[in-house]
């Protein structure tokens, strides 16, 4: 059984934020979703930096996803966050020396998306979570 780790999915786009959460809730980690920079920076503070990692996505409308990563790793700098765009790696690029943690594209692969999430929290990967969590 995994440690309870909690992860936010911050991202515009309500399917892609669905199935980042569904996935990797059948995975077995607690979620929590934001569907704008303004609305994750206030989650977070909410709970006082008790997140283990952020899925952001870079491409967003308002504050966008990089503001957004400046002023998380500002206030968290020990925060994992993981850059997330269905567009190009260049966005990823002006994220660079922020504070990031990875890069995953867009649309997500079960296998990847859990894969980085494990690797990033220091677990081994699974592969029979991302297994479970494609079933659905």
């Amino acid at each position: 059984m995994k440690p309870a780790f909690k992860i936010l999915v911050v991202d515009d786009e309500e399917i892609v934020r669905d199935i980042a959460v569904k996935i990797l809730e059948e995975s077995g980690f607690e979620l929590l979703a934001a569907k704008s920079g303004e609305e994750a920076l206030r989650i977070v503070s909410s709970l006082g930096g008790l997140i283990d990692l952020v899925i952001l996505d870079v491409g967003m409308p308002g504050m966008g996803g990089i503001k957004c990563l400046k002023e998380l790793k500002a206030s968290y700098p020990r925060l994992k966050v993981v850059i997330s765009s269905g567009s190009s790696e260049e966005e990823f690029h002006g994220c660079l020396g922020i504070g990031e943690a990875a890069y995953l594209a867009k649309p997500y692969r079960v296998a990847e998306l859990v894969g980085c999430v494990e690797r990033l929290l220091g677990l081994p990967f699974s592969p029979s979570s991302a297994l479970l969590a494609g079933q659905s």
